[in-house]
């Protein structure tokens, strides 16, 4: 074991890999990237495909089955133009093996260029039944000139509005090279798993692979032969975080903390203005955090619990605990409709108290802005609840002595500890919440936190939602089911959840529901909620869905988590096969927060994968998070790993909690042998994301 230390200047130099550096980005661009949270060159290369298409080999009309993607060649024989009343055009292709039905929706003038009678063109597409019928719907089509095959499969990546699929992959190329001619991911290191010889694979080089597979690789069973590549990099990205959790651990036990006792008096005084009484495992999950807040050793605790169980009243007994002792609490939270409920919730709360609670986010106007930090620094300001915008260096404290991590699972451990760091002279207790059970060993592990506390009883008088699973077939029969739940004064949510890779489609989705709903309905009032919206119309219009003003609300998931309206007791989910058990719960909990019976209803469109119906079958029959949370991460196979780790439901880039928790010991053995050494620096830095630089901290 080496015993060298790394020279302090090397270890403070940080490279310069920002994206302009790139040929092509420019500022529009940039701003393109940025809203992909996509700020380096390192953070280009780790965006990884959601899936991949074949467009290696040509296949021939008369072999095309219904599929998810299929590369012909063949010329044109005849097109019927769109007419009036018409919204599609028809273009007839043929090989030597039979002819095939091209439909486009959208026929530009590059679509009128190519596909003219006598034109041979190349199109790939999905292939779909209409009626009777095998068609290829709006295929992308190219010329057929001497063009070659591609030699690697077409990676399809998560984008947004107006940065095309081509000119991402593109960049990420550049990205590639410019990593391999900088010396960046390319550390030989000794292997941990007994995967890879000691310097047989860089994590550029899987990288590059998991970009650009070869077409050597099977299709079929593509996923499973990349998972080779994934643990590959999993094992950096292990090490790198555990360096810095036991970093940060060690870092926190050298603070001074700040002892906070709540006195009985202002606890049952709390308790006794609330409209119901605690569960017996919100008692116990609040004797627990009560003891930590006392003492002067930080508190690291991890609330576990499930949809509805009560997690908010909890962070407010410990924000009342940080103000009796003239302290600050910091309350973050994931999305702004998520920050102002909590912020509205503790209002209502704390309306008999002179707690001042402020709230920030980054759609506040300048003078709002000016004023909540201002009330901080003054300690005007008691409570601040908040989005990242908390994270930012103008918001200082004047004695931050809590801070609660609502939905800790959306945040990275940099982001957490960012925020504690803003008390120079005592540590933060920290108090990080979850709705997405994971076990404690790994949450120690992989979150840092020590302590676990459980919220396994949900309040007195819930009900338990009836969940029913219904092809998107019987959709009238839905309709007619939603006149009669309206005519009741009930309300109802409809999501449409991610049904293509780009969040400008699932809006584009969302916003065609909206429409064929307000036909279906017209004497409903429906409301939108998408994530084209700026955050003052999301947030208008869910405000008058909570105020009984709207019926019915079309949303994507953005109303995931931030929305408690008790009279909604129906809520119906489309593409529901598409989703994880953990997503699906997490959206049924907008429903049932009151005293009624409350329904779930999951379209899907069959027919159903053996997978698929596994999930749809779990969720329908179990309501105990934690129990689904399991069956999440047992059911959840190698292929899904990409889509999971674009969702942002986990903090990590490649690794998976369940997956590679073999890893965890033979990464920590690492990081013991070898993290005085000089080269140690140099594999974890493409890992922290320049968010925070742990090891000084």
């Amino acid at each position: 074991m080496s015993t060298s230390q790394p020279n302090a200047a090397d270890s403070n130099a940080k490279p310069d890999h920002t994206l302009t550096k790139l040929s092509g980005i420019g500022p529009k661009t940039l701003q393109q990237l940025n809203a992909l949270r996509l700020e380096s060159i390192t953070d280009l290369i780790f965006h990884l495909p959601l899936r991949y298409e074949n467009r290696t080999q040509v296949s021939p009309i008369q072999s095309l089955r219904e599929a998810n993607g299929a590369l012909i060649e063949g010329e044109v024989i005849a097109i019927s133009p769109a007419e009036m009343g018409r919204k599609t055009t028809l273009c007839t292709l043929q090989d030597p093996t039979g002819t095939l039905s091209l439909r486009f929706f959208h026929f530009s003038g590059f679509h009128k260029s190519l596909l003219k009678v006598g034109q041979s063109v190349r199109c790939f597409g999905k292939t779909k039944w209409h009626h009777t019928q095998l068609e290829m719907h709006q295929p992308d089509i190219t010329p057929l000139t001497p063009l070659t095959l591609a030699t690697h499969y077409t990676p399809i990546y998560p984008t947004t509005r107006g940065l095309t699929q081509k000119k991402l992959e593109k960049l990420i190329q550049l990205a590639l090279e410019y990593a391999a001619s900088h010396q960046i991911l390319n550390q030989p290191r000794p292997a941990l798993s007994g995967i890879f010889s000691e310097h047989s694979i860089s994590p550029l080089d899987a990288l590059s692979t998991l970009h650009h597979p070869p077409a050597n690789l099977h299709f079929e069973s593509l996923h499973e032969q990349l998972e080779r590549w994934r643990r590959r990099l999993a094992e950096d990205e292990l090490i790198s975080h555990i360096a810095c959790i036991q970093r940060y651990q060690q870092h926190v036990k050298q603070r001074q903390g700040i002892a906070q006792p709540l006195s009985a008096e202002r606890y049952q005084k709390f308790l006794s203005q609330l409209p119901f009484e605690l569960t017996g495992a919100q008692q116990q999950a609040w004797r627990e955090i009560s003891e930590d807040l006392a003492q002067s050793i930080p508190m690291q605790r991890l609330l576990q619990g499930d949809v509805g169980s009560g997690k908010t009243v909890i962070a407010a007994l410990c924000a009342l605990t940080a103000t009796e002792n003239h302290m600050q609490c910091a309350i973050m939270a994931p999305t702004e409709l998520l920050a102002r409920q909590h912020y509205e919730q503790l209002q209502a709360w704390f309306s008999d108290t002179e707690l001042n609670i402020e709230l920030l986010t980054g759609h506040l106007s300048a003078k709002q802005k000016r004023d909540a930090l201002a009330a901080l620094q003054s300690h005007q300001a008691h409570i601040i609840i908040g989005t990242q915008a908390l994270f930012q260096k103008a918001v200082e404290f004047a004695a931050l002595g809590l801070v609660v991590i609502d939905e800790q699972h959306r945040f990275g451990v940099a982001q957490r500890m960012a925020l504690c760091a803003k008390n120079p002279d005592r540590h933060p207790h920290q108090l990080t919440l979850t709705a997405t059970p994971i076990p404690r060993t790994l949450a120690m592990t992989f979150y840092g936190v020590v302590s676990v506390s459980v919220l396994d009883e949900l309040p007195k008088g819930r009900k338990p939602v009836i969940t029913a699973v219904m092809p998107e077939q019987k959709r009238p029969q839905l309709i007619e089911r939603l006149r009669v739940v309206l005519s009741q004064s009930e309300q109802v949510f409809w999501v449409c959840t991610l049904i293509e890779e780009s969040e400008h489609l699932n809006s584009i989705a969302a916003a065609e529901t909206h429409a064929f709903l307000t036909q279906a309905l017209p004497t409903a009032r429906i409301g939108l909620v998408h994530g084209q919206l700026n955050d003052a119309e999301k947030q208008a219009t869910v405000t008058a869905f909570k105020d009984k003003a709207l019926d019915l609300l079309v949303a994507t998931t953005v109303i995931e988590v931030g929305m408690n309206v008790p009279n909604a007791n129906l809520l119906i989910i489309e593409n529901s096969e598409r989703m994880g058990l953990a997503q699906l719960h997490q959206l049924r909990g907008r429903v049932g927060r009151g005293q009624q019976q409350a329904y779930c209803v999951l379209l899907y469109k069959p027919p159903l994968s053996e997978n698929s119906r596994k999930r749809l079958d779990i969720i329908r029959n179990s309501h105990d998070g934690f129990k689904i949370s399991e069956a999440d991460l047992e059911l959840r196979g190698p292929g899904e790993w990409l889509g999971v780790r674009q969702s942002g439901l986990l903090s990590f880039r490649i690794a998976e909690l369940e997956k590679d928790s073999d890893l965890l010991p033979l990464a920590e053995a690492f990081v013991l042998e070898h993290q005085n050494t000089l080269a140690f620096q140099d594999l974890i830095t493409p890992w922290l994301n320049n968010k925070v630089d742990y090891l000084n901290s």
